[in-house]
């Protein structure tokens, strides 16, 4: 405690000594004590006695006052090498620039040397706020980014020779808010260019220049967000198309060299894309500018892509959950563009792109067969994507049925694939589209007929619903057949048998009301409660012949609703001639099925049980 006290005080005091002396110059400057030359020479000859009286104090008990007074000093040179050029134009750019490079060196070589922690706290801190203290309200964009580049390098450079934990969060904390005030008082459309460049250039230092750390990327990743942050404020004040997909491959650049010793940076990269092309297209878009969104999102998708195949298939690498997530979110950020783009205006052109796109991941999918097949999570996703692909060009290049029919057939191939590869992903991608296509089937294709005529069974509606039936069936088989062993196709089994089922009882029960219904109310009744007799018949016989439970099970299910049905409905509605009919088919269906039962119900037995 005893130490700490003189070196808070003598950090408070070489602080205010540095603000008194930027306000004295600038007062000095506003009331024309002195000419510009005069003012940058009295704060360098301040700066110089400073530093010389603050080295010589660090080699005796009073180093905290030594290295207070050698910070100042050092501050008050950035402030006279800055305002020499940036305010006073008495010097050239580069000259400047040599110059505030020479005292940052000093500094850091000072600092490092001794060592003298404080000393290169008081430094950081007084340079950075030389700009604040110095200003005069006027864009001096190219100044103040060459300034705050150069204390980058220094700070960067004393934490590699003196790992100190605070310098660079303070390097980074005064870049940002420097940055942050310049772009809020002077950007415009015509300065993005500027904008773009500095932000890049910032981003780039703060990711690259700290010791890279896998388990704690810390700062740099810090640095990498931000920057995926500043992107959405440009691409929504400045419509610059070219300009900004420049700005998104600089930005992802960065991010894909950062994935080297964290994986999360491509994420982080690949989402700010998004992020800030769907700012330009929600701020600038219109549908008339195809060419321009394409412009500034497909080169930053194709980027990813191709670090993505660079790294899984030509260095062969195993592909992490990140670059998977990586996968998905090019490919939707790709797509979301696409679409947006060119839905309204060339659906066909659409259509073909996704087909392209499945086209291109399948192949890639092929070739990590061929290549990399013990990568697993990296064919799964590959050939995933392409079903996703071709799964979204369905709805775009067919029509109302066509769409229900490809979907339940890609279900099948998928399916299909899926059981032949081992690949647990591709089946879970085919249950997914069997459920699209049955929602399709309530949502888009009820009532099954619209108008008083029709033709019964064979028209499109009964067709597409037999076709989305047929393909539940055929994966309830194939899965019998192939007797997977995860946990999601053994619950799938059943589902499926009970889906297709269900399905077809529906299609069969509105099919025949809608028959009937155009002749008689009362014989449609009569139907629908033979109709369900028949249904159960053929749910016992299928159960007695597959040894199934759940079908015997269901088909007594149903005869119980058919004779609720005949009771309740049939016997208070329909006539003495119809209620006869009804009782006589439910009776003669029942004695069939339980002679079905009686004659094989062995069937239903253990195995061990019927030797």
């Amino acid at each position: 405690m005893t130490s700490l006290g003189p070196k808070l005080l003598v950090a408070t005091g070489a602080l205010a000594f540095v603000v008194f002396v930027g306000l004295f110059v600038k007062y000095a400057w506003e009331n024309d004590w002195i000419g510009p030359a005069g003012r940058v020479l009295c704060g360098a000859v301040f700066g110089l006695a400073l530093v010389a009286l603050g080295a010589r104090l660090l080699a005796r008990e009073y180093r905290p006052l030594g290295q207070g007074l050698a910070g100042a000093g050092l501050a008050s040179l950035y402030i006279s090498a800055y305002g020499a050029h940036g305010f006073y134009d008495l010097i050239s750019r580069g000259a400047a620039g040599v110059l505030m490079l020479a005292i940052t060196a000093s500094a850091v070589l000072l600092a490092a040397r001794l060592p003298a922690r404080l000393l290169a706290t008081l430094a950081w801190t007084g340079a950075y706020l030389t700009p604040v203290l110095l200003s005069t309200g006027e864009d001096r964009a190219v100044s103040l980014f060459l300034f705050l580049l150069v204390l980058d390098a220094g700070a960067l450079v004393l934490d590699r020779w003196r790992p100190w934990p605070e310098t660079v969060p303070l390097a980074m904390l005064g870049t940002l808010a420097l940055y942050i005030a310049w772009f809020a008082s002077f950007f415009r459309a015509e300065r993005f260019d500027v904008a773009a460049i500095g932000l890049v250039l910032f981003t780039g230092v703060f990711v690259v220049g700290p010791r890279p750390n896998a388990r704690h990327p810390g700062w740099p990743a810090l640095a990498l967000v931000i920057g995926g942050i500043g992107l959405s404020f440009l691409a929504g004040g400045a419509d610059r198309p070219a300009a900004l997909s420049a700005t998104l491959l600089g930005h992802s650049a960065l991010a894909i060299l950062m994935r080297r010793w964290w994986w999360g940076a491509e994420v982080v990269g690949v989402g700010a894309s998004a992020l800030a092309v769907l700012v330009w297209m929600e701020a600038f878009w219109r549908p008339e500018r195809t060419g321009d969104a394409w412009l500034v999102a497909m080169p930053v998708a194709g980027l990813y892509l191709l670090s993505l195949i660079e790294r899984g298939l030509v260095h062969r690498r195993r592909l992490r959950a990140p670059d998977v997530a990586v996968h998905l979110m090019d490919a939707a950020f790709a797509w979301t563009v696409l679409y947006r783009a060119l839905y309204e205006s060339q659906p066909r052109a659409l259509g073909g792109i996704a087909v392209a796109l499945a086209t291109l991941y399948l192949l890639l999918g092929l070739a990590a067969i061929k290549e990399r097949s013990e990568d697993r999570l990296q064919v799964r996703t590959l050939l995933g994507l392409a079903a996703v692909f071709v799964t979204l060009a369905i709805p775009v290049q067919l029509g109302l049925h066509g769409i229900t029919l490809a979907w339940a057939a890609e279900a099948v191939l998928l399916l299909a694939l899926g059981l032949r590869f081992a690949s647990s992903l591709a089946r879970a991608g085919a249950y997914g589209v069997l459920a699209l296509a049955a929602a399709r089937l309530f949502v888009r294709h009820l009532p099954l007929h619209e108008g008083l005529t029709f033709t019964p069974v064979l028209n499109p509606a009964f067709g597409t619903w037999l076709a989305v039936i047929l393909a539940f069936a055929a994966a309830f088989f194939m899965l019998r057949r192939a007797r997977p062993e995860t946990a999601l196709d053994r619950a799938m089994r059943p589902g499926l048998a009970t889906f297709a089922l269900g399905l077809l009882l529906t299609l069969l029960t509105m099919e025949t009301e809608d028959v009937f219904a155009t002749r008689a109310r009362l014989a449609a009744q009569l139907a629908l409660s033979v109709l369900w007799t028949l249904f159960a018949t053929g749910l016992l016989a299928g159960g007695l012949a597959l040894r199934s439970r759940p079908l015997f099970y269901s088909a007594y299910a149903l005869f119980a609703a058919t004779a609720v049905k005949v009771v309740a409905v049939d016997l208070a509605t329909l006539g003495a001639v119809y209620r006869m009919l009804s009782f006589l088919a439910l009776a003669l269906l029942l004695m069939a099925g339980a002679y079905l039962n009686l004659r094989f119900r062995e069937r239903l037995l253990p195995r061990a049980a019927t030797r």
